[in-house]
């Protein structure tokens, strides 16, 4: 549950901090700027996720099977979703534990500097944060990893999955479009300079306090996504317009 939710709590830290800071000195916005300046004219290219040339061919079928009914193909989806997440944990536990082991802690998440590059990299390749930091969960459920590893690695995640939407909007080379893209890549490096730097311990303990909640009142997990990702983002639009 702490793997899960630490790269929650690192990105709430990070508006929390962020948002206010751009409101008044708009960091964000004259940086993005800045490189819009510097690399608008050089174009893109689109990238092609593996995984999602996959799972879209999956995704059709199962929803032509289920004659494109929306509630059962909801239900379905959400079923999947901890099926393979079981299975997943269960194969790394029986396994690959004893031979992954040793190469997980010495090569890929021995040091934050290995372990951010790491996420980068993958999340690039496959286009998709919430793919390669799923991961992280069937790692740690397995004990593999701890949330000291995870936790930089997440952050490598956050900068991997600006690359797509950096380089389609190349592509376009329209101003606006690459400013957009900019300033999600410099919102998640600010981002990490200062919560990382300065607050690392903030989200840590954050995650272990829901986790520890989270195993004699399971109802919270439910709670706290509601509330997370659905009341206050419902009240912030509301109140916006």
């Amino acid at each position: 549950m702490a793997a899960a939710t630490v790269h929650d709590f690192f990105n709430l830290l990070s508006v929390i901090i962020l948002f206010p800071l751009e409101l008044i000195f708009h960091p964000i916005e004259r940086t993005a700027r800045f490189f819009t300046g510097v690399l608008g004219n050089i174009g893109g290219f689109r990238l092609l996720s593996p995984v999602k040339v996959i799972v879209k061919l999956a995704v059709h079928e199962i929803i032509h099977l289920l004659h494109k009914n929306p509630v059962m193909v909801e239900i379905d989806e959400i079923v999947l979703l901890f099926v393979s997440l079981k299975f997943l944990t269960d194969i790394i536990k029986k396994v690959a534990l004893k031979r992954i082991e040793a190469y997980i802690d010495e090569f890929l998440f021995k040091t934050p500097g290995r372990a951010f590059p790491l996420g980068l990299i993958l999340t690039s390749l496959v286009q998709s944060s919430s793919v390669t930091i799923s991961l992280d969960v069937p790692f740690a459920t397995a004990g593999l990893l701890t949330l000291e590893e995870v936790f930089p690695y997440t952050h490598g995640a956050n900068v991997g999955t600006t690359v797509t939407a950096i380089m389609a909007a190349l592509i376009t080379k329209d101003p606006h479009a690459i400013t957009v893209s900019f300033s999600h890549l410099f919102f998640n490096l600010y981002g990490i300079l200062i919560v990382y730097s300065l607050l690392k311990r903030i989200p840590l303990r954050l995650a272990r306090g829901l986790s520890s909640l989270a195993v004699s009142k399971k109802p919270l997990v439910l709670l706290y996504i509601i509330v997370t990702f659905y009341l206050i983002p419902f009240i912030i639009f509301i109140t916006g317009r």
